[in-house]
């Protein structure tokens, strides 16, 4: 689906924050295919309302959620909002000033899109294992769990630092 409404720059920072927190960028490979790759995004949440408005300013569409297991009748469904191939990396052009946690992760997945530039063009040895290549390199940063902590260096004695105090004179 196309998007209805114009996105203006309010609209990109806040589909920023959205991809940010909710979101996931990834490049995507099928079973009966592993050759092939596409670019999707995705924001999940229980909120109809959010979903649609994603739909509205950037188009793709909204899918119902489906566990193997039963969910919880205290839950909400979840639904997700996804967008895919040139619009995915044309809304990742726009919102890539306003990205906090995963500006990488939208450079990689803009860079991946640009090996589809050229329409028909027969899909050689070495530009599949180029989007591979990008495909694991999102996949490593986008990984689950805990993430190593950066070093921080204490700070050095007489540097004019009060004890007990959070900020130095």
């Amino acid at each position: 689906m196309r998007a209805t409404v114009e996105a203006t720059e309010l609209d990109l920072a806040k589909m920023a924050a959205l991809i940010d927190s909710e979101g996931n960028i990834s490049i995507s490979t099928t079973k009966s295919n592993p050759s092939f790759h596409s670019l999707q995004i995705t924001v999940g949440n229980v909120q109809q309302t959010l979903l649609e408005w994603c739909r509205d300013h950037f188009g793709g569409a909204i899918y119902p959620v489906f566990y193997k297991k039963r969910p919880s009748p205290r839950r909400a469904p979840i639904k997700r909002w996804r967008i895919q191939g040139f619009n995915a990396a044309a809304m990742l052009e726009r919102c890539l000033p306003y990205f906090i946690a995963k500006q990488e992760q939208a450079d990689i997945a803009i860079a991946f899109q640009t090996t589809f530039d050229l329409p028909r063009a027969r899909v050689t040895p070495a530009l599949r294992e180029l989007r591979e290549q990008y495909r694991l390199r999102l996949q490593s940063l986008a990984k689950k769990g805990p993430q190593q902590a950066p070093t921080v260096k204490p700070p050095q004695p007489g540097l004019g630092l009060q004890q007990g105090s959070l900020f130095a004179p």
